[in-house]
């Protein structure tokens, strides 16, 4: 008897760890995992009926979202990958609840959404901070889309050191023009390990 116990022990943890190894995913599907919430990558807090949301990004995702490169083409794909370097990259993208254009909704004139403006394209920087145990760590680099009017939500690229670890990091936004005040995003799982991977 024991020793039925023991087999069926061991194939318990056999099918354990099979269904913990990460899954292999085509593009698409592998885009939509991560932009998930359920996953854990993608962050959404709510003020003022604006939405304040930050995407965690994996490389592979900056290369096949935002590049559109394709996985097949191997050595231009990995050379992409090897060129971010070793930073973690975020997205924060703010949104009114009901599709209305942020800047035009909360400017009273010219100057005010120019002063908007101005800030999300050039000094938002100073106010987005990742913090990972003790470590508090500004953004090295930003780029704001510019979409021209064509589209009513503002997206803010990140970029930070990536940190020492896998820990929980909070990525911080300090909110001056919405009334939001202090934003903190937590990300607990942080390690692309546990990930699924792009299928070969």
């Amino acid at each position: 008897m024991r020793f039925f116990l023991i087999l069926k022990g061991i194939g318990l943890l056999a099918l354990s760890s099979f269904w913990s190894k990460p899954k292999h995913l085509e593009p698409r599907e592998l885009i939509n995992w991560i932009e998930n919430p359920e996953n854990g990558l993608k962050k959404t807090r709510e003020f003022n009926n604006i939405l304040f949301s930050v995407q965690q990004k994996t490389p592979e995702y900056i290369a096949l979202k935002e590049e559109g490169l394709e996985p097949n083409e191997k050595l231009k794909f990995q050379s992409f990958i090897q060129s971010l370097g070793s930073l973690e990259y975020y997205t924060l993208t703010l949104e009114h609840k009901e599709g209305l254009n942020l800047l035009k909704n909360y400017s009273d004139n010219n100057e005010a959404y120019s002063k908007i403006f101005n800030y999300f394209s050039f000094k938002v920087q100073e106010d987005l901070f990742l913090v990972s145990q003790a470590d508090t760590l500004p953004c090295l680099i930003i780029h704001s889309e510019r979409n021209y009017g064509l589209s009513p939500a503002l997206k803010i690229h990140a970029a930070f050191q990536k940190p020492k670890d896998f820990s929980p990091r909070e990525f911080i936004f300090y909110d001056k023009n919405f009334g939001a005040g202090k934003l903190k995003f937590l990300f607990q799982n942080n390690d692309p390990s546990t990930y699924p991977k792009l299928k070969e």
